[in-house]
């Protein structure tokens, strides 16, 4: 897991968060061209306690998408300043 962080970009603890979060949500089973991923796309269970990641599954099919949703624009944009924050709300945008 750590190798796969490492060539996708991701923080260990990150990605260990994230397989902890879908566990909560109950464990989904992923068929991807015939082979089943358990939890996150790309994660392949051996056996009990091994697991395997197929790196380009997981970047294309998890990975990818979560990086191109948009963000949540209720929460104000923070701009640094010198010493001075700024803070941006989007919500004028949005009402034109």
């Amino acid at each position: 897991m750590k190798r796969l962080c490492h060539e996708c970009g991701l923080a260990y603890k990150s990605l260990e968060a994230e397989v902890t979060r879908a566990k909560a949500k109950g464990i989904e089973i992923v068929d991807i061209e015939g082979v089943k991923y358990s939890v996150l796309p790309g994660r392949l269970k051996l056996n009990k306690r091994t697991y395997v990641w197929n790196a380009e599954v997981f970047y294309f099919y998890w990975l990818l998408p979560l990086s191109q949703q948009t963000l949540n624009s209720d929460r104000p944009l923070q701009i640094r300043s010198g010493n001075t924050v700024f803070y941006k709300t989007m919500l004028n945008e949005r009402s034109n």
